[in-house]
């Protein structure tokens, strides 16, 4: 008999044996690896990649996305909700109905003496509280403002909707035409908000037109974003589209466009292509330290002083003072003279911005 398996052998030894006869036995039961043929890994991969794809596919068209694209804030700013003017235009406010029966809520801003007024189509976030900048600095140039929330939207009865944004907007038109009585109107759209101001302004008179940060269509923004967006069609995305590269030619208004050179949300080659489809007159500023929320905060001058041009230019008709396009080029500096443009494009070359105005 072993000595190693005698009643008096060390457990040390015991154990040593036991472990040589597990290697064995695994030895002996082991089998060798099946390698995957390539076309089998490809396989998998298409598939995960097919599930992906139908999964986020699947998202775009489910309600998840207009929560994703429109955002609304109807928190208690009591403090703000009770502002009683900007500079010296006193705060008007005002419940106006919706077609569908809902109320809306809008201020207004009369600016003495201004039988102008401004029309804020504002964008898919928050509510008019967080666009008090706008207002500021059009007040500014002289005219009157009306501010409002879409359904849904901060004290607006109702709920969001893609499909509200552009009836809103027209019933906000008519409501400062038919009943608080301006004939001058011109229309501000920032972000989502320039194809409802867009659409108003093509369907309704105006004086001008002017566009923030504005998008050639909810798709295109979508595929600014993460690389994959790019493999879905337009199609699949819900309607409306706020398509603007549609309907920018068929209006026949002055129009500014500002935009910031540091937007990542919407990048400013959306204005760009607007601009190049939109009719004349037409301006476009390009604001060097501005992203997509910081308008009027970064570039303030730059900005108040094109708004003031513009405006002005509305009302005596004289379009003279703002040059051809007044424009900055890509990575400009403010005061420094940008690139020509070729012979080519010559209708749409790019001139200085507007001088700063002095500080008061």
């Amino acid at each position: 008999m072993d000595d190693a398996l005698m009643p008096g052998a060390p457990l040390e030894a015991q154990g040593e044996d036991t472990a040589n006869k597990d290697k064995n036995k695994s030895r002996r039961s082991a089998k060798p690896k099946v390698k995957v043929p390539l076309t089998h890994q490809l396989l998998k991969a298409c598939l995960y990649s097919v599930g992906i794809y139908v999964f986020i596919g699947c998202v775009i068209m489910s309600p998840v996305y207009t929560m994703v694209v429109l955002r609304p804030d109807r928190g208690d700013y009591a403090q703000l909700y009770t502002l009683p003017k900007i500079i010296n235009s006193p705060r008007e406010e005002y419940f106006f109905p919706a077609k569908t029966g809902e109320k809306m809520h809008g201020w207004l801003f009369r600016t003495p003496k201004s039988d102008r007024v401004v029309i804020v189509h504002h964008g898919n976030a928050g509510n008019l509280i967080h666009r008090l900048f706008i207002a500021k600095h059009l007040i500014v140039s002289g005219a009157s403002v009306f501010i409002y929330d879409y359904r849904g939207y901060g004290k607006s009865e109702g709920s969001t909707a893609l499909t509200n944004l552009v009836p809103d907007g027209l019933d906000a038109y008519d409501f400062v035409r038919d009943k608080l009585k301006f004939s001058h109107i011109v229309n501000y759209g920032e972000s989502i908000g320039s194809h409802i101001a867009c659409t108003v302004s093509k369907e309704r008179p105006c004086e001008g037109l002017i566009l923030q940060s504005g998008i050639c269509s909810l798709p295109a923004v979508a595929k600014d974003g993460p690389f994959f967006m790019k493999a879905f069609p337009d199609e699949i995305f819900p309607k409306p589209h706020l398509e603007n590269t549609a309907i920018i030619s068929d209006i026949k208004k002055p129009m500014l466009l500002v935009h910031g050179l540091k937007d990542t949300l919407v990048p400013w080659r959306h204005s760009e292509k607007l601009f190049a489809l939109a009719s004349e007159p037409k301006w476009f500023v390009k604001l060097p330290a501005c992203g997509h929320n910081d308008v009027g905060d970064q570039d303030e001058v730059l900005f108040e002083k094109t708004l003031m041009e513009f405006m002005d230019s509305v009302k005596s008709g004289d379009f003279s003072k703002m040059g051809r396009q007044s424009t900055l080029s890509e990575g400009q500096k403010l005061g420094e003279q940008p690139a020509a443009a070729s012979k080519t494009n010559e209708s749409q070359k790019e001139t200085n911005p507007p001088s700063a105005p002095e500080k008061k």
